[in-house]
């Protein structure tokens, strides 16, 4: 088994119903969706992602990686947030 991430732009039921009514995306009712899931194919990743969310609709996605966001912009060299970054282990004397 692999580990997928599934990521993408989710609007809730809520959102859903207020967009129909109104025409308009609701911000408050956007989710930026990032999970993390154990598959053997990228398909079966998303199959059961979607499982899990039926009820609303995807706006942008859902798309399937092999990095988290966090990897990859650490692989791209993006600067760290002070105070975010992995203390470095000290050695005992």
């Amino acid at each position: 088994m692999r580990k997928y991430w599934i990521k993408g732009l989710y609007l809730e039921p809520a959102g859903l119903k207020k967009m129909k009514e109104n025409g308009r995306i609701p911000q408050e009712d956007l989710d930026t969706i990032e999970i993390a899931c154990w598959a053997e194919s990228p398909e079966e990743a998303l199959q059961e992602v979607e499982q899990q969310f039926t009820d609303g609709k995807w706006i942008e996605g859902p798309e399937v990686v092999e990095t988290s966001e966090e990897q990859r912009m650490r692989a791209m060299g993006a600067p760290e947030l002070p105070g975010m970054s992995i203390p470095k282990s000290r050695r005992k004397k």
